[in-house]
């Protein structure tokens, strides 16, 4: 049959296309404005090409054979060319993609994730999973109502063998450049089913590792913030490879332990609580005593010297007294009459006639 050489001639037309539609669609993908507009050319001169081609293929075979067998070839070669200019999607902002290769020497994901905007790829012989890379937060509890639903509350013992129970928040990131590592390690683009399932297992056991090396006191009380972040630093070390990065991890709510060991601590507070509250009164009653003590010796000091001051003003005054000025002083204040009341002896400074009045 005369067609048939025009036919294998058409499929090897249609495989070259194949391969540089692939390449133009790599090109596409590439974060580089030249490797865009080469792409837009590479598709182009394949389209061109692959107009002509068939253009001169189907001239060919229609004057060889039936009109069925030449339609068979624009049928394979438009159900090629549909195949290919269906495989494009778009990564959304706050995502990136990475282009998985089913087939070929190439097969695998391919180092360099996908960005945001429009992603084309060959659908038969390629996927595009996208990935979030905003801030993803979960809640681990036992509550249904609020995170997942079945429960995912962690159960850890203490250092003395003691089981806490607790529910756990995480926010934690995927680090774009590492994408491929992730895809490589879990196969699919399902964060919920990381979140709940590596990721809790991990975090799982961060918190029974490290409780292992820390008294229920301190988990419960104030050590609380060491503990977490000790686990916070073993979680980051474990998921670090695939580009996981931990932001925060808390507790939500109270940590449920046995009665008995929350009046232990309760009373063990209260206890404290009480010695500090004595000690600051004695602390209070030994200020105000040294305050007293120290007003004392101050009245005392002060009386001290005013007693100073008036000896020594006492002593001044007596040592400048003489017969003259106590004479003066005695002129001075005399208003010129006779005494009414004389003693003998009475030392009369001057000698007064006897008052006839």
């Amino acid at each position: 049959m005369k067609i048939v050489p025009y036919l294998f001639l058409a499929l090897f037309g249609l495989v070259v296309g194949w391969e540089l539609v692939n390449a133009s669609f790599w090109l596409f993908n590439q974060p580089s404005t030249l490797a865009n507009i080469a792409g837009h050319f590479a598709l182009l001169a394949t389209g061109v090409g692959g107009f002509l081609g068939g253009r001169w293929v189907w001239k060919r075979a229609k004057g060889t054979s039936t009109d069925g067998a030449s339609s068979l070839i624009v049928l394979v070669v438009a159900g090629a060319a549909s195949t290919q200019l269906a495989g494009c999607t778009t990564i959304e902002p706050g995502h990136v993609g990475v282009v998985i290769n089913m087939n070929g020497d190439s097969r695998g994901v391919e180092d360099i994730p996908v960005t945001t905007g429009r992603v084309w790829y060959n659908p038969v012989t390629e996927n595009v999973y996208m990935y979030p890379t905003f801030v993803q937060t979960a809640v681990w509890t036992k509550d249904l109502g609020e995170g997942h639903p079945s429960n995912e509350e962690f159960s850890f013992a203490s250092k003395e063998g003691l089981i806490i129970n607790a529910d756990v928040s995480i926010s934690y990131q995927i680090d774009a450049a590492k994408i491929p590592a992730f895809y490589v390690k879990f196969r699919n683009d399902d964060i919920e089913a990381f979140t709940h399932g590596f990721l809790h297992n991990s975090a799982r056991d961060a918190l029974n590792e490290t409780a292992s090396e820390y008294g229920v006191e301190d988990i419960y009380g104030p050590g609380k913030e060491a503990f977490l972040a000790k686990v916070r630093e073993r979680l980051a070390a474990q998921v670090a490879d695939i580009g996981v990065s931990i932001q925060q991890l808390g507790f939500t709510g109270a940590l449920r332990v046995p009665d008995t060991v929350t009046e232990a601590i309760n009373a063990k507070i209260t206890a404290t609580q009480t010695a500090i509250q004595r000690e600051n009164e004695l602390r209070k009653t030994e200020a105000e005593a040294a305050m007293a003590v120290a007003k004392a010796e101050g009245d005392a000091k002060a009386k001290i010297a005013e007693a100073r001051g008036i000896a020594e003003s006492n002593d001044l005054i007596t040592k400048s007294l003489s017969h003259e000025l106590i004479l003066y002083q005695a002129v001075q204040k005399w208003d010129g009459k006779r005494p009414t009341v004389e003693g003998a002896g009475s030392g009369l400074i001057i000698s007064l006639p006897p008052d006839t009045k």
